[in-house]
């Protein structure tokens, strides 16, 4: 990781497993147990935020219809973590 990330969400539940997720100009970069994963920002289609009564999640769709779901967040990380991913991946596309 050479340039600094616009976003982290560290110790957060990334699909089954514990993990971080950075959000870099060009690229989301996403550390859980189970490996590394690298997706280019340009694959993201929608983002999308759920809240209930046992907390907020952000839903990242990727092209190919692949859902990644973070999970463990507060609602305002969540909003901000939105909010980051949408003004980086508009000003990509």
């Amino acid at each position: 990781m050479g340039d600094d990330a616009r976003l982290a969400l560290t110790k957060v539940r990334i699909g089954r497993s514990m993990g971080s997720l950075y959000v870099f100009d060009d690229r989301i970069e996403i550390t859980t147990d189970d490996g590394d994963r690298t997706i280019p920002i340009t694959e993201v289609e929608r983002v999308a935020n759920r809240r209930n009564w046992r907390g907020s999640r952000l839903l990242l769709a990727l092209k190919g219809g692949q859902v990644v779901q973070v999970r463990r967040l507060g609602p305002n990380a969540t909003t901000v973590a939105h909010r980051t991913i949408l003004a980086v991946a508009r000003a990509a596309h």
